[in-house]
C-alpha cells in the first residue's frame, strides 16, 4: 500500500505510508479507535496490508459494498466497484481519466491530480457510508450540488 486516505467531513488526509518513516502516533491511534469507521471498497485487503507491512491496527473497518447491497435491497452491489457504487448511492459518474489512476502511486512525490483524485475517492467514500448508513440516501441532490464544485472536472450527474 503506497497510499492512505482519509476523509472526515470535508477534510481529507493523503498520507504517503509507503515512504513515510514512522507513523504518527495520533494517526495510530485514529485508526484504532473503535468509535471511528472506515469504509471503503474491499477495504479488508486494506487493513490486511496495513496490519501485515506497517503494524497499524484498524478497529472498526466496512466494507461499503456490503452495507449498499443491504441498505439499497441489492445484493449484486456486493461485488460493486466505488465508481458504480457512487453512481447508485450517490446519483453521479466519477471519471478519472486512465493516467492518473495507471500512474505510479508509489512515487516519492504525487502529482496534484493524483492528491486530487485519492481525495475524490476518499471523499466519495465518506459520502457513500454517510449516506447508506445515516439513511439518508433520499438527498442525493444534496449531495451532488455540495460534491460538484469540488471536483467539477471529474464528477457527472447521473440522471
Amino acid at each position: 500500500m503506497a497510499v492512505l486516505q482519509l476523509c472526515v467531513g470535508h477534510r481529507c488526509l493523503v498520507y504517503q505510508i509507503f515512504h513515510a518513516d514512522y507513523v504518527p502516533d495520533a494517526l495510530k491511534d485514529f485508526l484504532a479507535c473503535p468509535d471511528h469507521r472506515f469504509l471503503g471498497v474491499a477495504v479488508d485487503g486494506d487493513v490486511k496490508r496495513l496490519s501485515e507491512d506497517c503494524g497499524l491496527v484498524v478497529a472498526n473497518a466496512v466494507d461499503l459494498r456490503r452495507v449498499a447491497a443491504e441498505a439499497l435491497a441489492r445484493p449484486e452491489l456486493r461485488t460493486a466497484s466505488l465508481k458504480t457504487l457512487t453512481r447508485e448511492v450517490m446519483g453521479v459518474l466519477i471519471d478519472k481519466p486512465k493516467s492518473v489512476t495507471m500512474s505510479k502511486w508509489d512515487a516519492r512525490r504525487l502529482s496534484v491530480e493524483q492528491v486530487q483524485y485519492a481525495c475524490i475517492d476518499a471523499f466519495v467514500s465518506y459520502e457513500i457510508g454517510r449516506l447508506l448508513l445515516t439513511g439518508q440516501c433520499a438527498e442525493r441532490a444534496e449531495t451532488v450540488a455540495m460534491i460538484s464544485p469540488f471536483v467539477a472536472s471529474v464528477v457527472v450527474p447521473v440522471a
